[in-house]
């Protein structure tokens, strides 16, 4: 059951550009972002103005800035806890990461996370990529590179950019290849030395295993532009036959599996 974060009258009142002036509890914003945390010392109701704000709006990027005024309705909302999954369902999870991050919103940070790891997980990452328009996004997206968007889940962001055929999301995830390269760490079997272009998703495939079944074909060539494996293997077979065949080839069937990228582009054409 939902319940009242407050019961004073404080409340925080912003004055935006492109939205209209909106006021939201004080008393829950405080709580739920850290960024607001001051406003905690400020006696009575607190006005915010876009001046204020100009930093976190740069650094966001336009994209991320739009989703802003309801993030901080969100934050604001007396309500505990508010409707998190509309927020995330009408302003992307990679928008909304990106905002909640650089607002220190650990509770939101949280929520995003979870909805990327969850039930559904493989399309709901692939629709917040396609949403994402290149110049616009960037910065969300490589914050959500960078701060662990994708931590819990399966399905990384690059999966999803090759399945969606995001060329230009694809683009930024390769550039970032630091950020590649940790999630790479956290996500590899101990003794496994990948690649982070070759990160295996849930299903233990690599993105370009995801454009050959898609037909992803200008996601692909930035993938091999940057040195992709077309070698890796997937789909372990149910039962491997071993006689006659070398112990070593029937250990990497039975880890890997048996089809390349190339197979895959043939199964499917």
């Amino acid at each position: 059951p939902r319940g009242a974060m407050h019961t004073a009258r404080d409340v925080v009142r912003f004055a935006l550009p492109g939205a209209e002036p909106f006021e939201v509890s004080k008393a829950a914003l405080v709580a739920r972002a850290a960024f607001f945390g001051p406003a905690a010392d400020e006696a009575g109701s607190v006005d915010w103005s876009a001046d204020e704000l100009a930093k976190v709006v740069s650094a966001l990027g336009p994209g991320a800035s739009e989703q802003l005024p309801a993030v901080l309705r969100a934050l604001g909302d007396p309500r505990d806890p508010p409707d998190w999954g509309v927020l995330l369902e009408r302003c992307g999870l990679v928008r909304v990461f990106a905002v909640a991050h650089i607002l220190g919103a650990a509770e939101l940070l949280e929520q995003v996370r979870a909805s990327a790891a969850g039930g559904g997980a493989e399309s709901r990452l692939q629709r917040a990529v396609a949403e994402l328009r290149a110049e616009a996004d960037e910065g969300a997206l490589r914050s959500a590179l960078r701060h662990g968007f994708d931590r819990g889940s399966p399905v990384k962001l690059i999966h999803a950019a090759a399945a969606a055929d995001a060329v230009e999301a694809l683009r930024i995830i390769v550039s970032e290849e630091d950020a590649l390269g940790d999630v790479a760490a956290a996500a590899s079997a101990p003794g496994d030395v990948l690649s982070p272009l070759d990160i295996r998703d849930g299903s233990g495939r690599t993105a370009l295993h995801l454009c050959a079944i898609h037909d992803c074909a200008a996601v692909a060539a930035v993938l091999i532009e940057a040195s992709a494996n077309l070698e890796a293997l997937c789909d372990p077979p149910e039962e491997v036959e071993e006689e006659g065949a070398e112990s070593g080839s029937v250990a990497i069937a039975k880890k890997f599996g048996i089809r390349t990228p190339l197979h895959l582009a043939a199964l499917h054409d």
